[in-house]
C-alpha cells in the first residue's frame, strides 16, 4: 500500500527526518520476527505475588577441560578443578583456582561450567476459574543497568559497566508432571500463558549472576483465586527433581 495524500493527512505525516516512519500492518507482520506489547489487566483480574532476592554467595564453576595459561594474567587448571568465579564478562571470565588459591586470573568462559547457586521452585495454583480463561505466569528481575557495577576487560585493562542480566534456565511441569516448556532465561522479564485446567504448575528456575538482585514472580487470572508458593530447593535437588519429571 502506497502513502497517499489522504493517509498523510490522517497520520499527520510531515516530510522531514524526525525518526518516524509508517509501515502497513501486512508488511510489518511479514518482516518482523517478534513484537513487544503491553498487556493491561482490568479491575477483575486477580494477582498473586512472590518477592525475593538472589543469594550473594560466591559463585563457583567446574573446569570442563584442561587449560594452560598463555599470559601472566591468566590461570591454569585441569579438567574437574573448581574455580571461584569473581567476574563473568563475555569471552573472558575471571576467577581463583580453589585448590591452590592465589590471585584471580582470566580464563575462557566456555571452559568452565558454572554451578548455579540461585535455585527457585515455585508452584502456581488457581481455583474458581472457568474453562478457557487465561492463566499467566510472569517473572521480573531487577534492572542491571541501574546498578553501579563494573568489570575489567582483559584486552585493555579498563573498567566497563556490567550490563549483563542474570541468565539461566526455566522448566515448567503441569499436575501430571508433563513438561510444558524448558527454555533459557536471557532477559530481565519473562511471561507465558499456562492452561489452568492443568494446574497446579511447578516452575523451576536455575539462575547465575544474580548477585543479590531482587525479583518478583506473578500469577494472573481474570477470575478466581490465584496462589503462588515458593519451596526451598538445593542445586542437587533441582537436578534430581527435573530429571525425574522429564
Amino acid at each position: 500500500e502506497e502513502m497517499t495524500d489522504e493517509l498523510r493527512e490522517a497520520l499527520d505525516h510531515k516530510n522531514k527526518v524526525d525518526g518516524t516512519f509508517w509501515m502497513a500492518l501486512e508488511d510489518f507482520v511479514q518482516v518482523s520476527k517478534k513484537c513487544a506489547f503491553l498487556k493491561q489487566f482490568g479491575p477483575t483480574w486477580q494477582c498473586s505475588v512472590l518477592r525475593g532476592h538472589f543469594t550473594n554467595d560466591v559463585e563457583k564453576g567446574r573446569a570442563k577441560k584442561d587449560y594452560q595459561a598463555a599470559e601472566d594474567n591468566e590461570i591454569s587448571f585441569k579438567k574437574g578443578d573448581m574455580i571461584e568465579v569473581t567476574q563473568m564478562s563475555g569471552y573472558w571470565s575471571k576467577g581463583i583456582l580453589l585448590k591452590s588459591g592465589g590471585d584471580p586470573g582470566y580464563y575462557r568462559s566456555k571452559d568452565v561450567e558454572i554451578q548455579m547457586k540461585n535455585i527457585l521452585k515455585i508452584t502456581l495454583d488457581v481455583e474458581g476459574i472457568q474453562e478457557g480463561e487465561p492463566l499467566i505466569f510472569a517473572f521480573m528481575v531487577e534492572n542491571q543497568l541501574m546498578r553501579r557495577e563494573y568489570s575489567k576487560r582483559k584486552s585493555d585493562g579498563l573498567n566497563y559497566k556490567d550490563k549483563k542480566q542474570p541468565s539461566g534456565c526455566i522448566f515448567m511441569f503441569d499436575k501430571n508432571d508433563k513438561t510444558y516448556k524448558g527454555m533459557k532465561l536471557k532477559y530481565r522479564h519473562y511471561w507465558d500463558y499456562l492452561d489452568p485446567a492443568k494446574a497446579p504448575w511447578t516452575i523451576y528456575m536455575a539462575v547465575c549472576r544474580g548477585k543479590g538482585m531482587r525479583y518478583n514472580a506473578y500469577g494472573y487470572a481474570r477470575h478466581g483465586n490465584v496462589k503462588l508458593e515458593s519451596h526451598p530447593l538445593s542445586y542437587t535437588g533441582f537436578l534430581d527433581e527435573t530429571a525425574k519429571r522429564n
